[in-house]
């Protein structure tokens, strides 16, 4: 390889360098991950707490429709 002006060793180094890029690409990418993962947890509790008011404001409304009734 060495006649080629290619070396093992600067070929080991290149790889050791890419190598790393792509693992820290990949830690990156999992933390945008994790990132969008908690956001939509979030978001998913939102949502359900606004159901659950919304729900219970609803039965207000009908205990006191229905007790509008029969007075």
């Amino acid at each position: 390889m060495d006649d080629n002006g290619i070396s093992y060793k600067n070929l080991i180094s290149e790889f050791e360098e890419i190598f790393q890029k792509a693992k820290n690409l990949k830690l990156k990418i999992e933390k945008e991950i994790e990132k969008i993962d908690g956001t939509y947890k979030n978001i998913e509790n939102e949502i359900i707490l606004s159901f659950k008011k919304q729900h219970i404001e609803l039965e207000e409304k009908e205990k006191n429709l229905k007790l509008e009734l029969n007075v």
